[in-house]
């Protein structure tokens, strides 16, 4: 077997096969027992590492500081599950934002309530 000509497996559900998905067909509680297990984190996600910057200059650099925090504090969760089809993505949210733990570190109260509006999409 060659598998240097498999194509790369298709992590999201496209709208038009949602019928014949055979993982939509598991119970739900299955389904969010194999979330848990893709996307609860045992350590806190940074969501905001860095100081407020002080000059106009300063805020590119510590906002790609806070991105790569995120990105590292996130690395092994399977975050893709959030941008499938509207089912597997509602359900993996509850369970991505109920369960884990999020860390603002030196955060003004400002970046905290941008963020949680922004998850609660409201």
């Amino acid at each position: 077997m060659d598998l240097t000509s498999t194509p790369p497996p298709n992590h999201c559900i496209k709208s038009s096969n949602l019928s014949q998905s055979k993982f939509l067909q598991l119970p739900t509680e299955v389904r969010c027992i194999i979330y848990s297990f893709c996307l609860i984190s045992p350590f806190p996600i940074i969501v905001w590492r860095g100081k407020r910057p002080h000059t106009r200059t300063d805020i590119l650099p510590s906002l790609e500081r806070d991105r790569q925090t995120t990105l590292s504090s996130t690395q092994n969760l399977a975050l893709g599950l959030l941008r499938c089809s509207t089912t597997v993505a509602t359900e993996s949210a509850q369970i991505f934002y109920s369960k884990n733990s999020f860390r603002f570190q030196r955060a003004h109260q400002s970046h905290v309530i941008a963020w949680l509006i922004k998850v609660d999409g409201n």
